[in-house]
């Protein structure tokens, strides 16, 4: 029962605004997590697990290969957006291919 709709707009929204997955990439063809620790104090890092803020917290990177896995097992493909042939001088991680934007998409299912 879905007296207010949410379920059928949510449905509506996602065909209109596919979900965008902004991520750290692993260069790895195969379809691996790296996990590895990063300091929180940095804001664009990890948040800090309790309160103590200078203790490295566990992060992982996702390969293309994985991250493609992962959507289609819950009914997404993805397509990678080419920042490429934008001004990158203020992202050197997207301009150095550490991080990548894809837009996920529902796997039509006939």
């Amino acid at each position: 029962m879905d007296p207010d709709g949410f379920v059928r707009r949510s449905k509506q929204n996602l065909a209109l605004n596919p979900p965008e997955v902004r991520t750290a990439i692993s260069p790895s063809e195969k379809s691996v997590i790296e996990v590895f620790a990063e300091s929180p104090e940095d804001p664009r890092n990890a948040i800090p697990i309790g309160k103590d803020v200078s203790t490295e917290v566990p992060v992982g990177r996702v390969s293309r290969s994985a991250l493609r896995k992962m959507l289609k097992s819950v009914g997404y493909d993805m397509t990678e957006l080419d920042w490429r042939h934008g001004d990158l001088s203020q992202c050197e991680d997207y301009a150095e291919g550490h991080r990548a934007t894809f837009l996920a998409r529902r796997i039509a299912i006939a």
